[in-house]
């Protein structure tokens, strides 16, 4: 049964390659001329966890975002407006830093990820309390 296991996986690879259908993920690529469209869930940037998940509006806080996917260059987009370099820095591809400033108007806001290839996280809500 072994034996007819590995037969199989090898005959898989050996089609795959051969219809030029080898996915690529997480930065590894092939030498394919062709190529087929696939979206990988891993190639797209990802918001996990962050914390804390609320603040006052009186509160000039720093928010850790823990994640993947995420790139030099990645901007942070809350309620469709594009946050600036000066409040956000990425730390490594699993996480980044927000600054949150003072005065942000009471509110839930949605948030996301963008990187420079322009793939985007998922969206997740932050709450400012008055």
């Amino acid at each position: 049964m072994f034996y007819n296991f590995k037969r199989q996986a090898a005959f898989i690879i050996i089609v795959l390659s051969i219809c030029n259908i080898i996915p690529t993920c997480a930065g590894y690529k092939t030498e394919i001329t062709r190529s087929f469209a696939m979206t990988a869930d891993c190639a797209l940037p990802k918001i996990i966890s962050y914390f804390p998940q609320s603040i006052s509006n009186g509160e000039r806080i720093f928010v850790n975002v823990i994640g993947r996917g995420f790139e030099k260059g990645s901007r942070l987009i809350i309620k469709g407006f594009v946050v600036g370099k000066r409040y956000m820095k990425v730390v490594d591809s699993g996480s980044l830093i927000v600054k949150v400033p003072k005065g942000v108007p009471a509110g839930k806001y949605p948030v996301l990820i963008e990187n420079p290839d322009g793939s985007v996280s998922n969206e997740v809500w932050f709450e400012v309390r008055s």
